[in-house]
């Protein structure tokens, strides 16, 4: 059996008056297959025959289709066909016959519509590992999407922590300058608190990042495309452009990662051939508030320490912290820290000695931080190196 394309090729060259040896010769076949070739397509043929072997179904192809109108089963048809002693077919060829007969009902979608400035979806995605400060890391990419102008922002960022998520979260919308009435997160750990009797309560300082810029947070299910849709849509979007791509640094796979999403909110859609960068305009409901103050307080950054312990990455905890812009700890005194968490917090005090600032808030005067470091020692030598520029004009503020 020869191929439409040959075929084909043999018609043209019969028809332009090429003669059949030299066609059997370029064409490199028997001289009796182009002639039989030939005598069809004078004939009249279009396309060479083709003759099915048929199935071995053919003989019981009413009974099928009795059964499965019936309701049954692939695996109920096949065992009723088996009743047969000459039926040899395989289960695998009776489901196959089966589902062509199956009726499907068409699937039904409803497009979701969304008010300007009504909400902004954020979600983490994991990209792929990078090579900072010497060694291979995890990276993920915090995305929010605006869904009425599918704006969209994205950073990349080394882990999901509560500053980090609030921290990203607010260069996104300064960046698109359109503070949202609700900013829906699904289960992260640094927005929403353990589900308890189906009651969802949010992280202290989520709750106030949101009070701050008047806006509410929404808890919704996860992994559901009518609560969260958009948002999943742009984490994919940016995976799939990434996707095969390697980085040499972090900086490499943010400028990746910056280049992805302002392309993004360039092009027109489909839908309606408007652009992101032309919609968001109607996503602004006011002026944005001053910068939130991100820190995080003493005892999330013990709670932070003990973790890292237990899974051996305190290291790269304190690097973290060291190298930091700027440390705002809250709360210290409160209570007590045991000398673990001590020692770590003296050592990114001072590695940070005159290298990077921190502020630090406290109801305990300077003669009671002893009791916080458990060591005298440790207290006095941490107060050193956070009041060494007082006389140079810095002065602590007294317990009130």
């Amino acid at each position: 059996m020869i191929s439409v394309a040959l075929f084909q090729t043999i018609q043209e060259w019969h028809g332009g008056g090429v003669e059949k040896r030299e066609i059997a010769r370029r064409l490199k076949v028997d001289v009796k297959t182009v002639r039989r070739m030939i005598r069809k397509i004078e004939a009249g043929a279009l396309a060479p025959a083709r003759s099915s072997p048929g199935s071995k179904l053919d003989p019981y192809a009413e009974r099928i289709i009795e059964l499965a109108a019936s309701g049954r089963t692939a695996w109920n048809v096949h065992l009723a066909l088996h009743e047969d002693p000459a039926f040899t077919a395989s289960y695998e060829l009776v489901k196959k016959r089966v589902a062509r007969l199956r009726r499907r009902d068409p699937r039904v979608y409803e497009r979701l519509e969304h008010r300007p400035g009504a909400e902004m979806q954020a979600d983490f995605g994991e990209l792929a590992r990078v090579q900072h400060q010497g060694r291979l890391v995890r990276v993920w990419a915090y995305v929010a999407v605006w869904p009425y102008s599918r704006y969209r922002y994205a950073e990349v960022v080394l882990e999901q922590s509560v500053p980090t998520f609030l921290s990203a979260m607010q260069n996104g919308i300064v960046a698109a300058t359109a503070i949202p009435e609700r900013i829906s997160v699904d289960n992260l750990a640094a927005a929403v608190l353990r589900e308890h009797f189906h009651e969802r309560g949010y992280q202290r300082e989520f709750s106030a990042f949101c009070k701050h810029f008047g806006t509410l947070p929404n808890a919704v299910r996860p992994r559901t495309p009518t609560d969260k849709g958009a948002v999943e849509n742009g984490v994919g979007v940016l995976k799939r452009a990434l996707r095969g791509r390697s980085f040499a640094t972090l900086d490499d796979l943010q400028k990746a990662v910056s280049t992805t999403i302002n392309e993004l909110n360039d092009r027109p859609s489909a839908l309606d051939h408007r652009r992101p960068n032309d919609l968001i305009v109607h996503e602004r409901r006011g002026d944005v508030p001053e910068r939130f103050p991100i820190g995080a307080t003493i005892q999330y950054l013990a709670s932070q320490l003990n973790a890292a312990m237990a899974d051996l990455s305190v290291e790269r905890l304190v690097e973290r912290y060291v190298h930091a812009d700027l440390i705002i700890l809250d709360e210290l005194g409160f209570t007590p820290l045991n000398r673990v968490v001590a020692d770590h917090l003296f050592r990114v005090v001072s590695e940070r000695y005159e290298r990077g600032s921190m502020i630090v808030t406290s109801n305990k005067p300077f003669e009671q931080w002893a009791e916080m470091f458990v060591d005298p020692i440790l207290a006095n030598a941490a107060l050193d190196r956070l009041i060494w520029k007082r006389q140079c004009g810095f002065e602590p503020v007294a317990a009130m």
